[in-house]
């Protein structure tokens, strides 16, 4: 070789590394843009939309707290309901800290539970002669803005869903490949083309050449399951179903595929699936398996098979690449996708494990001092208070005997907790709790902060025990309200509240003190709900109804079980009759049932000769204006005048004199 083509050699050898080094920070995030959590995500909105006489759809929006625009992701749920996304606003938040995602706008269809061609009729059934389904319905609040203000209307429109609403999702791409660019499906069901092995006579698609997605040469297109996947212990087809879709779908429509190992058929998994589907999205590769553990706090089983579909020039070219080792950095991806475009597609398992995170010091965190009207109520000769550290809300104010701490329907996660006894006796208190990625933590005392703050680990559950020599004359006793699960039955003396093991955020407790061999209830309610009938009974300040379904109270029946001397009373304001003439006492039946008339307000106040030695507080959940404030002894709860619906009720009682549990105003709406 002369001289001329060694210096010719090495010119071009600095040209491609040269545009290698300024084209690689654009094909992946190598440093944290939104760390440290800049980027919030808070409680999601409720959008229900009216389509026609008879026909309604309620959607949720998690949207960032910052100002600016976002791209949309619509996330069909699976027949676990919106329950299987229930986390969503905290992962987000994980996934903003880690600084490897761009935030987006989720937009999550409310396509019910249970009912396997729901989230189908959803996207096909067509509404009265708009001509238009309730998919259309959504894209159209999504793309004028009317869904949220801060969406980005001229970015890629996004859909991705788990389990039946990867089938969904699969579907909406097709039905509307016009403005849907980008598909994930995760974990699918066998319904959205039915095949042999399968026996599914119901699928959704018969002929491939139905099956038209985007051709946008940007689009990406994400398929994901786990090998040996389960459900509740049992076996799941859903990587025999992703590996028939990627079979079935036209060359010039390719997926990227991606199989785990192992899995649960969960929300964990379908967190780990969103997030890598997201990733590829922003940056045109997978994740590595530390990026994605790190980003979503869990711990990925290492996969046997990666099957990515690229185009290349000419666009119905699909090729198989499979990576030597799971740590491929996105780079690496890229350049083996490139250079095996004309060879044989292989299979091969990654020679690299998973290690265990290197073991770290957490800090204490340090919990506020109750303020001393907290302290100084009058509540009898031993009083407990307490206040919990809480997803983007930080230490809430102690609350006291029975009122809840933390949240209820927000989807915000515990992260520590703080119990103060108040008492001449010798009688004290100490409490341990069970924090993600930690376990079980130490025991503290007597107003330290137990739990974690600054990580976003969430609680996921709690043990509490009285210390001193007058802990024998009494009983504490508390209970949680569990993701997924909602308010946990009570239990006392140390023994466990929540979970473990099943990665399930506390979200709101309740702690009383009680003397030995006394029950913990105190008043129980429960309410005849529109189209479900009578609920079970609940007690002590938790909802009974719901919110976000649109269903009115038709009924109720009041009780108090727990205190001698004290009785209750209660009345209600009806639809077409007004307030009833006579009160209802001591569990017998107010309002309705049969008649289809909804409950409009309510007054609740205490009977007998100890009555004046308590306080009943309640508050309900109003059509059009949500939770009022808590009203108290026989005053009016809700609206009259306005024809609106209650949907939901809180009950309490509690030592007089007591702090209300919550903001008194704005307790009842007269027209």
């Amino acid at each position: 070789m002369n001289k001329r083509s060694t210096i010719t050699g090495a010119v071009i050898t600095l040209m491609v590394a040269a545009l290698l080094i300024i084209a690689l920070p654009f094909s992946r995030k190598s440093d944290p843009v939104y760390a440290d959590q800049v980027v919030h995500y808070s409680a999601r909105r409720t959008v229900v939309k009216q389509l026609n006489s008879s026909n309604s759809m309620t959607y949720y929006v998690i949207e960032p707290d910052n100002a600016g625009t976002y791209p949309a992701v619509i996330m069909f749920h699976g027949m676990g309901g919106v329950g299987d996304v229930n986390d969503l606003e905290a992962r987000a938040n994980n996934w903003m800290a880690s600084g490897t995602l761009d935030p987006v706008v989720f937009i999550v269809p409310d396509i019910g539970a249970n009912t396997g061609d729901l989230s189908h009729a959803f996207n096909k059934t067509y509404i009265g002669n708009t001509g238009k389904t309730k998919l259309d319905f959504l894209i159209d609040d999504i793309q004028s803005g009317a869904a949220s203000s801060k969406i980005d209307t001229s970015a890629d429109l996004s859909v991705a869903g788990f389990s039946l609403g990867g089938c969904s999702s699969l579907d909406a791409g097709i039905r509307r490949h016009d403005v849907i660019v980008n598909v994930g499906a995760f974990s699918s069901s066998s319904l959205f083309y039915p095949n042999p092995p399968y026996t599914v006579n119901w699928g959704w698609y018969t002929d491939p050449s139905r099956i038209v997605y985007s051709s946008d040469p940007d689009a990406h297109r994400f398929l994901t399951a786990s090998a040996t996947e389960t459900h509740n212990g049992n076996p799941y087809t859903a990587k025999k179903t992703v590996e028939f879709y990627a079979s079935i779908m036209p060359e010039e429509y390719p997926f990227t595929t991606y199989i785990f190992s192992s899995g649960e058929h969960d929300s964990n998994l379908l967190f780990r699936e969103l997030y890598m589907f997201l990733y590829y999205i922003q940056n045109d590769v997978l994740p590595t398996e530390a990026q994605a553990g790190s980003a979503t706090y869990d711990t990925f089983t290492t996969p046997t098979t990666i099957t990515a579909t690229t185009t290349t020039a000419a666009p119905t070219t699909t090729t198989t690449v499979a990576p030597t080792s799971a740590t491929t950095t996105a780079a690496a991806t890229t350049t083996a996708a490139t250079t095996t475009a004309q060879t044989t597609a292989t299979t091969t398992t990654p020679t690299t494990t998973t290690t265990a995170p290197a073991e770290t010091t957490v800090s204490a965190p340090v919990a506020p001092a109750p303020s001393p009207d907290v302290l100084s109520a009058t509540r009898g000769p031993v009083s407990v208070s307490y206040s919990t550290h809480v997803q983007n809300i930080g230490w809430q104010e102690y609350v006291a005997d029975g009122v809840m701490a933390g949240t209820e329907g927000q989807s915000l996660r515990l992260e520590a907790m703080a119990v103060n006894i108040s008492s001449d006796m010798d009688l004290g208190v100490r409490y341990c709790t069970h924090v993600q990625n930690i376990g079980w933590q130490d025991w503290v005392y007597d107003g330290a902060a137990a739990g974690t703050e600054g990580l976003s680990y969430r609680l996921e559950g709690m043990k509490i025990e009285l210390t001193g020599s007058a802990a024998a004359d009494y009983d504490i006793y508390y209970r949680v309200h569990v993701q997924n699960i909602g308010w946990m039955g009570w239990v006392k003396n140390g023994e466990m509240a929540g979970t473990e093991g099943q990665s399930l955020r506390l979200e709101g407790m309740q702690i009383k003190i009680v003397p030995k061999g006394t029950s913990p209830d105190i008043i129980s309610y429960n309410t005849h709900v529109e189209n479900i009938g009578w609920q079970p009974y609940v007690t002590d300040g938790v909802m009974a109804g719901t919110t976000g379904q649109s269903l009115r109270l038709e009924g109720i029946h009041i009780d108090v079980t727990g205190l001698e001397g004290v009785g209750v009373e209660y009345r209600t304001h009806v639809q077409n009759i007004g307030w009833e003439e006579c009160w209802t006492a001591d569990g017998g039946f107010s309002g309705t049932e049969g008649q289809s008339l909804r409950l409009e307000a309510i007054e609740i106040r205490l009977t007998g000769e100890n009555a004046s030695q308590y306080d009943i507080y309640y508050r309900v959940h109003v059509q059009n204006f949500g939770w009022t404030g808590w009203a108290s002894n026989g005053a009016s709860c809700g609206s009259a005048g306005y024809s609106y619906r209650l949907e939901g009720i809180e009950i309490m009682v509690v030592p007089a004199g007591s702090p209300a549990p919550g903001s008194t105003a704005n307790t009842f709406y007269q027209a």
